[in-house]
């Protein structure tokens, strides 16, 4: 097969896995057997917020007396399709902002009007950390802004920076639902964390984490009143049935199903990726070069170490302009790499499918790449050398795959 049909190929596996955990899809799966009959209250918080919502009301329809959504500014396409029971908040991510402070007092004035609404159905997928905010007394929004972006440039993972995100909030580490005060609580998950745990999911609106407070260690955490921590067994979580309708596995799965519908042989890794973009690419291009032909797929959530003035990116362009540079030449490695959410650090393009070629179109067109992967500048790289994968918004968001395919 010619280049250019393999490229193709890879980007429609790519989108048959996206479309498997579609937050529209999933949750009208998820509650087709519900056997729902009461009045409800919706709320939907992530990148995935608007199609959950929607999967919601396919199923559930007249029985919605409220609805409240907030998603990340321009990931409202198919909103106009709610009803008018909703109301639809765009707010702020990766950094959480005004618009984050304003969704948060939304929620709790929602929270607190439910009335004689007894169930409450909640949908929390990927970005809702930043996306809604309510801050304890003492701590500024620009303290929390100058923290995230300092945990977003370290190269620390989701875990460690949402176990922050949980002890300097009035509504995550499980606060939440102690406003929803005792109703009957679905809550519905696309995962976007390893091992699926909703007390990471969005920072743990509605569910608890033990951890210990010396893990933070850190002078903005003194305040004057720290939250209080919340244990898994308080007497507020018993109403509440948890439930992940889409995670990275799933993913995964279909990416693999696709891929032997076209033809090709499959191998789904279990492999975590969650090591620095350096050390993947290594990593990821050492094994293709002795691997069996094929398909290839991985999945995970790498980590990027920013510099003082970065460029333009996301870790997946990061990562894709790294193996761009360790397969230069080749002919027969071609390698996807992207997020599910459709978009990648702080562009509009989910990630890059790169080839042998990459790094000589790139230069052609007048780019550096060793100055770009300095400055982390892989956007600017990866548009110069006809790389980008732009999908928008996919509603959903179960972390990044890889997809790699090995000539015979």
């Amino acid at each position: 097969m010619d280049n250019a049909s393999i490229r193709n190929d890879l980007l429609e596996i790519f989108q048959a896995a996206i479309a498997s955990v579609n937050g529209r899809t999933v949750m009208f799966n998820a509650l087709s057997s519900a056997r729902i009959s009461e009045p409800v209250a919706v709320i939907s918080v992530g990148k995935a917020a608007v199609d959950m919502a929607l999967g919601v009301q396919d199923v559930c329809g007249d029985q919605i007396q409220k609805g409240l959504v907030i998603t990340k500014q321009g990931h409202i396409n198919d909103a106009p399709y709610l009803s008018e029971n909703f109301t639809v908040l765009e707010s702020e991510h990766p950094v959480p902002g005004q618009k984050s402070l304003i969704a948060g007092n939304a929620l709790l004035d929602f929270c607190y009007g439910l009335e004689d609404i007894s169930k409450v159905i909640v949908c929390i997928s990927g970005g809702a950390s930043s996306l809604v905010e309510v801050l304890p007394p003492g701590l500024m929004l620009q303290d929390i802004q100058d923290l995230t972006e300092s945990l977003l440039a370290s190269g620390l993972d989701i875990q460690r920076i949402n176990a922050v995100r949980r002890k300097l909030s009035e509504i995550k580490g499980g606060r939440l639902a102690t406003r929803l005060l005792g109703r009957d609580v679905l809550a519905f998950y696309i995962s976007d964390v390893p091992e699926d745990d909703v007390a990471v999911i969005g920072s743990g609106l509605l569910a608890a984490k033990q951890e210990p407070a010396s893990a933070l260690g850190n002078d903005l955490f003194q305040l004057p009143h720290m939250p209080a921590q919340l244990s898994p067994d308080f007497p507020v979580f018993e109403n509440i049935i948890h439930r992940i309708v889409a995670n990275l596995d799933q993913a995964k799965l279909a990416a693999a199903k696709a891929a032997k519908n076209l033809g090709y042989e499959v191998n789904v890794h279990e492999e975590f990726l969650d090591q620095s973009v350096e050390i993947t690419a290594k990593n990821i291009v050492d094994f293709m070069k002795h691997a069996t032909s094929g398909i290839h797929i991985w999945g995970g959530e790498t980590v990027v170490e920013l510099p003082e003035h970065p460029g333009r990116g996301g870790r997946n362009q990061h990562l894709a302009l790294h193996m761009a540079k360790e397969i230069q030449g080749r002919s027969d490695l071609i390698i996807l790499t992207a997020g599910t959410d459709g978009t990648d650090g702080v562009t509009d393009d989910a990630g890059a499918l790169v080839d042998g070629s990459t790094v000589e179109r790139g230069e052609r067109n007048g780019r550096d790449i060793d100055n770009d992967l300095q400055q982390a500048n892989s956007n600017v790289f990866l548009e110069a050398s006809g790389d980008l994968i732009t999908t928008g918004p996919t509603g959903t968001n179960v972390m990044d795959l890889l997809i790699a395919y090995k000539d015979r």
